[in-house]
């Protein structure tokens, strides 16, 4: 099956493609602009020339983030995933790789030996600094009136997830996987 340069003419059939198989929150107008600017990062994956598998990113800060991956559902949990992310791997030359993962991925990225944290977003007016002072801060970046830190975690568990949502009222939080 090969893994193919996704293509811009191509893109709102992409696009349509990750509205089936993916909880999409950038805009097809925003992903066309980074596939303009960084079109290794973005690639498909066929089966007879049918699209079954998408990824696709850009960088970031000092890193490069996959911003989505889908698998066709029919194709799922056949080994296909790994394979679009040990070819985005070999495009990024040993940069640092970070995605953020829907709770039904966390032993994807676990078995790809990806590393969790968690990332929380606050609104800068409601965050008091003392709430995190037992755990490690691996990044913090303000922008638009929001606060966003990544935290170091030891292991991964939904319940801890619920816990920080609980007592930190975070504006969002999700986990990341780091390699």
């Amino acid at each position: 099956m090969p893994i193919k340069s996704l293509k811009l003419k191509d893109y709102p059939k992409i696009y349509k493609f990750l509205q089936n198989n993916l909880h999409l929150v950038r805009t097809e107008e925003f992903l066309k602009e980074k596939l303009k600017e960084f079109p290794q990062y973005f690639k498909g994956l066929y089966l007879d020339d049918k699209l079954i598998g998408v990824i696709q990113g850009y960088p970031r800060d000092d890193y490069i983030l996959i911003s989505e991956i889908a698998i066709d559902q029919r194709f799922r949990k056949k080994g296909y995933g790994s394979k679009l992310v040990k070819a985005f791997e070999k495009e990024i030359h040993n940069k640092k790789i970070k995605v953020g993962a829907q709770e039904n991925s966390i032993s994807f990225y676990k078995s790809l030996n990806f590393k969790p944290s968690i990332f929380m977003q606050f609104k800068k007016e409601n965050f008091n600094q003392n709430i995190l002072k037992d755990y490690k801060i691996l990044y913090q970046k303000e922008y638009a009136g929001l606060l966003g830190i990544e935290i170091e975690i030891k292991k991964i568990s939904l319940n801890q997830i619920n816990k920080f949502k609980d007592r930190l009222k975070p504006y969002s939080i999700q986990y990341l996987f780091t390699k």
